[in-house]
């Protein structure tokens, strides 16, 4: 917990001076890398980096719940303000991760009223956001808001459609399939990104509208067009699989620490997948930084109970 607090000012300082940038260039450059030849001051790098280390070693520690509630709320806080760069799904996908957490861990119940509250947050929130990154006036009118939501929503089901269509030309056309750039993580959009990786996103996108492309706009991907990908026998292994996978992972979850840990990275990909890359962003990298907290946590935990266990017998002999 100490990690993640002395973490958030620095974060938070850092956040506010890539706002002000994407502002100044437009939302669609978060997607072409221009926050990458921003210059932060020393104090704010690496901040992002401690507070997700300190906000992974507060769960696994399972916390009581009134220390979490405070602790993820601050959490999501700085997720909010991460999203204001253009992208819902950083601060959506971690709310229901949160939420997750909150229901699976205490074994909370999450009430009919509350979803459906979670439910209008939702479509609020993003159409606020989408008012914010294309500078319009936003409106309340409830009704317009549900369409557009649902309509932009919609896009996602383009994809596999779209996939279909230019089956000629991008089905199996890389050097490896989709389905697996998710294990190395995805490239700002360029004609380097292109040639150099092999994503879905990427690849239909510029297939669609090269100008846009290079712009930073995009359709997204579909982890069900990365499936078709491989041909329509490993569609259906797969989602077999995945169903298998996801009842044993909820089965277990919170009866093994490590694949507690492992929730941060996977259920927030599990909520994002139809509109994202079966394995999220960047599995290897993510799954290296959990198991080396992992062992980290327990290498100290080990050690201090060798200590208390030492104490303890020294009482014992005087």
């Amino acid at each position: 917990m100490f990690l993640f607090i002395i973490s958030l000012p620095a974060l938070a300082y850092k956040m506010l001076l890539q706002l002000k940038v994407i502002l100044s260039a437009g939302y669609e450059a978060y997607y072409t890398g221009i926050l990458k030849s921003v210059e932060y001051p020393v104090f704010t790098k690496g901040s992002g980096t401690i507070m997700t280390i300190g906000f992974l070693i507060f769960l696994i520690s399972i916390p009581k719940k009134k220390k979490f509630l405070f602790v993820s709320a601050l959490y999501l806080m700085v997720k909010l303000l991460d999203s204001f760069k253009g992208a819902r799904a950083i601060f959506l996908t971690q709310l229901l991760f949160v939420m997750w957490y909150y229901a699976k861990v205490y074994g909370i119940k999450i009430k009919p009223k509350t979803m459906v509250k979670l439910t209008a947050f939702t479509v609020i929130f993003s159409q606020f956001l989408v008012s914010f990154r294309s500078k319009k006036i936003f409106s309340f009118d409830l009704i317009n808001s549900i369409c557009n939501f649902l309509f932009s929503q919609g896009v996602s089901y383009l994809v596999l459609g779209y996939t279909v269509n230019f089956k000629g030309k991008i089905v199996g056309a890389g050097p490896y399939p989709y389905i697996l750039q998710g294990l190395f993580g995805f490239k700002p959009q360029s004609m380097d990104t292109l040639y150099m990786t092999n994503s879905l996103a990427d690849r239909l996108t510029y297939e669609l509208d090269p100008t846009a492309y290079l712009k930073g706009e995009g359709i997204g991907s579909n982890y069900i067009a990365e499936m078709y990908d491989l041909g329509y026998i490993w569609l259906i292994i797969i989602s077999i699989l995945l169903g298998i996978a996801i009842i044993k992972y909820e089965k277990y979850v919170v009866k093994n620490r490590f694949l507690l840990l492992t929730s941060y990275y996977f259920i927030p990909n599990l909520f994002y997948i139809p509109r994202g890359s079966f394995f999220g962003d960047g599995l290897i990298k993510n799954m290296a930084l959990l198991v080396a907290v992992y062992a980290i946590v327990t290498s100290i935990d080990y050690m201090y109970k060798q200590i208390e266990k030492k104490r303890e017998l020294e009482r014992i002999k005087v």
